[in-house]
């Protein structure tokens, strides 16, 4: 945890205001600042340790899986308290939300315990102020600010510290190391611009080797960049990776098989599973995660469920706020352990999934999920046939001023309408600035309609879809 004296901040000139929903998109210094703009802020010996440390947590975490149930629960356990009397000493919000059940962190003995504690959600975080939801012994400065994707048609910003970014990546390398991941294997992200990574020394060296390519560039170079990198592991979107492999199958195009191939972010049914093991010759594993909480749960090579990383991340399965039995279906609420800036406790995801109290048959103690009912999304089809993902679309107006939360319908092949809650910071801008980026991404001649609206439609089901498509078929 990067501790010291918390930041005085003036809100209003680090930050649009929103008075609507106090909304936090980031301008100036305070602009999301990547992972290398980060590194920039350390020596070259602090970042030589940062290193060190990780690979000794990479060291952790492989073993921490083939240690007993019992014994991994008691290092989840242990962080925990950890992070709740930090919660409750250092940030208002927590501190509010205790003393309001007449709780104190001591109270709080087992995770299942927890339940005393109320649920904290996305719209909760952003109707309140900075200074009530980060902790106050950290300086703001010194963390990373980033930004959760559109996937709920309501992004938000957050802060976190060193110590939790530099435990993402080796539960990612846990997780690659399940399918015979080896230091020399090559990994191609296809991923969100603002999560494009940087080259480490010992990459260059041909360690741990990664290329990123944005998301946002055509189909045809993602496409081309895997034919020509030939990579052992290909990390991407679900429903990017469905649109390579139409695009490679209506082609006929032929790629080396890779040793993996990770979906992340979206649903990954099973007419999707086949389509990319048929184009790639290996089927794909997916991974449960999110921007808020990082790796959260994920698929081995015996894909008998979701391996849960109980020693960074607590997740509950509840109905009607009380905890359902292995086997039913039930809300998700997920504790990040390394959140200490802007903490997550008891967390609202989004999803629904469905735990399990079987063992996995690789051998591993860490609990199984056996489903996520994860958010659906649509793909845009345009008028020649071409598909569009879902996530270029969010992209492209998620950062626009004056919009609270957004869902997008495609009506026809040249008819997209936005139907949007609007905020503080709203403008003419605000419309024009809809359909110029939308229309950056489906064409010009796609008519894009921007509406204000007092509230979003859910599905029959009570699911609530970012983008909807009346002529996808997925």
């Amino acid at each position: 945890m990067c501790c010291g004296k918390h930041t005085t901040v003036d809100e209003n000139s680090l930050f649009r205001s929103d008075q609507m929903s106090r909304e936090i998109p980031f301008r100036g210094y305070f602009r999301l600042r990547r992972e290398k703009e980060f590194r920039a802020t350390f020596s070259r010996e602090e970042n030589m340790k940062r290193q060190i440390r990780q690979f000794f947590l990479v060291r952790e975490l492989l073993k921490n899986q083939w240690l007993k149930t019992s014994q991994i629960q008691d290092i989840q356990q242990k962080k925990l308290h950890k992070l709740l009397h930090h919660a409750y000493t250092n940030v208002p919000y927590y501190r509010q939300l205790f003393d309001s059940v007449g709780v104190k962190p001591g109270d709080i003995q087992t995770v299942s315990d927890l339940s005393v504690l109320p649920i904290t959600t996305k719209s909760t975080l952003r109707e309140l102020p900075l200074n009530q939801i980060t902790a106050q012994n950290i300086d703001l400065k010194t963390c990373i600010k980033d930004r959760t994707s559109g996937s709920t048609g309501m992004p938000l910003n957050f802060f976190f510290t060193r110590d939790d970014m530099d435990i993402r990546s080796p539960v990612e390398i846990r997780m690659l190391a399940s399918v015979g991941y080896k230091a020399t294997d090559s990994t191609l992200a296809i991923i969100d611009d603002r999560h494009l990574g940087t080259t480490y020394w010992f990459q260059r060296l041909g360690i741990l080797r990664r290329e990123y390519i944005s998301i946002l560039s055509p189909v045809e170079e993602h496409i081309k960049r895997i034919q020509t990198m030939k990579p052992d592991i290909i990390w991407t979107l679900t429903s990017n990776i469905v649109l390579i492999a139409s695009r490679m199958q209506a082609d006929n195009i032929r790629v080396t098989r890779p040793k993996a191939i990770y979906t992340i972010g979206e649903f990954l049914d099973p007419n999707r599973r086949r389509l990319i093991a048929s184009v790639f010759g290996v089927a794909p594993l997916d991974q449960y995660s999110s921007t808020e909480c990082g790796g959260i749960a994920w698929e081995c090579s015996a894909r008998m469920g979701y391996h849960i990383n109980i020693d960074t991340v607590v997740v509950e399965c509840i109905n009607n706020g009380k905890h359902v039995q292995s086997g039913e279906s039930g809300e998700l609420i997920v504790t990040n352990l390394h959140s200490y800036a802007m903490p997550f406790i008891r967390y609202s995801v989004g999803d629904r999934g469905i735990l399990s109290d079987k063992m996995c048959s690789c051998g591993r103690n860490l609990p199984l999920m056996m489903a996520i009912e994860g958010r659906s999304v649509d793909f845009i089809v345009l008028e020649n046939g071409k598909r569009i993902s879902p996530y270029l679309l969010t992209c492209a107006i998620e950062d626009i001023p004056g919009i609270v939360r957004y869902q997008i319908i495609q009506e026809a092949a040249k008819q997209i309408t936005v139907n949007f809650i609007k905020g503080d910071g709203f403008s003419p801008e605000t419309l024009r600035k809809i359909q110029t980026q939308c229309q950056g991404v489906v064409g010009k001649d796609v008519e894009i309609k921007p509406v204000v609206v007092e509230s979003l439609v859910h599905d029959k089901s009570g699911k609530f879809r970012v983008v909807i498509s009346k002529l996808a078929t997925n």
